[in-house]
């Protein structure tokens, strides 16, 4: 007669009453950059994040505007040479907290050194890592750009003392008016995609920092990868015609006494050097006085 085998049964883990009591752990789902590209990441996750971000932002914008108060002549100069209300609200948590400290070095208390040590502890600790906060409020500084900067902006790439007067009288009074009125309307209409798109998947838990994110948000990475090779050719490309164009302006300007490619050289060393800006916030200044050069050049013409 043949016999079976009996498996050995396991018994169930036994659990203490503390362990049954305690509340399960939750894994957090990697947020910031490291999370950019993440392709677990939902594109609902993405627009729910947006959704939020917005909201807060406006809530922000409200707080921002009660603690200004009405805006006049006198505020709007100041606040072109402050340094934004991200480095004002720093200074201010400085300063509030300069003053704990002071209050706590007033007061008698016979565990003073001990509290000292705690307070010394937890400023270190709280130095070495970055808060949600502090990660929002970088993330939105980065790329923190006004509505004046993106109009000087504008108008320094599309007037100009070489390229709108050349258009002109190359082409017409009546052409060059319909040629600036069409693309003006399809760069509108074309700024207007990109901002619904933007307010609609951006946000401090999952930014958007290149083109090619906004394409791996809807259709993939392979897509992503695509749009950074195409926008990288288009930006060396971009580059080349400007370097070349400043470069004929400065050769007709010299009277053709300074060689081409000396000339090419030294608007590639100008771009280079101006180029490499860190944020947005003195952007408009530079694009400013931009604008009144070209008007002085039309005056003078």
């Amino acid at each position: 007669m043949k016999t079976t085998e009996i498996e050995q049964v396991v018994a169930p883990p036994v659990y203490t009453k503390q362990e049954m009591e305690a509340e399960p752990q939750i894994l957090q789902r990697t947020w910031g950059l490291a999370a950019r590209v993440d392709p677990s990441v939902t594109f609902e996750e993405y627009v729910y994040w947006a959704q939020v971000e917005r909201a807060e932002e406006e809530e922000a914008n409200r707080q921002y505007i009660e603690e200004r108060g009405p805006l006049t002549a006198g505020k709007i100069i100041k606040n072109r040479f402050s340094k934004g209300i991200h480095h004002e609200k720093k200074k201010q948590l400085h300063e509030a907290s300069a003053q704990i400290t002071q209050d706590s070095n007033d007061t008698s208390d016979p565990n003073e050194s001990e509290k000292k040590a705690t307070m010394a502890l937890s400023t270190t600790v709280s130095s070495s890592t970055v808060s949600q906060e502090e990660w929002k409020t970088a993330s939105r500084a980065l790329r923190t750009a006004s509505w004046g900067t993106i109009f000087y902006l504008i108008t320094t790439d599309i007037l100009g003392w070489s390229s709108c007067p050349f258009v002109f009288a190359s082409v017409g009074w009546g052409p060059s008016a319909a040629l600036y009125v069409v693309f003006g309307i399809a760069a509108g209409f074309s700024g207007w995609i990109l901002w619904k798109v933007f307010l609609a998947l951006d946000s401090s838990r999952y930014p958007m920092i290149s083109f090619g994110d906004t394409y791996f948000r809807v259709y993939g990475p392979k897509w992503r990868h695509f749009i950074n090779v195409a926008q990288s050719i288009q930006q060396f490309m971009t580059v080349a015609v400007l370097i070349l164009g400043n470069a004929q302006n400065l050769a007709q300007l010299s009277n053709n006494k300074i060689c081409f490619v000396v000339c090419m050289v030294i608007c590639m060393v100008v771009g280079m050097v101006f180029g490499s800006i860190r944020s947005l916030q003195r952007l408009g200044w530079l694009s400013n006085a931009a604008v009144w050069l070209n008007i002085v050049s039309f005056i003078l013409m």
